[in-house]
């Protein structure tokens, strides 16, 4: 039996970072023009590095 290749998709850990705020903005948790935590509490609550942080914070702001 052979198996198929299927495109596996790797995601960068900023990516998921940024995909966690923008699903807060859409479902309300965070409105739009509220301020954001600190990098540090951002960290913490996200489980991911300071540098994590700020590359997603910087595609966010890209976004607009």
């Amino acid at each position: 039996m052979a198996l198929q290749a299927k495109k596996i998709k790797k995601t960068k850990m900023y990516q998921d970072v940024v995909a966690q705020i923008e699903e807060a903005i859409l479902d309300r948790t965070l409105a739009p023009g509220d301020q954001l935590p600190p990098e540090l509490t951002l960290k913490e609550q996200l489980g991911a590095s300071r540098g994590t942080v700020r590359e997603a914070l910087r595609v966010l702001e890209e976004k607009g």
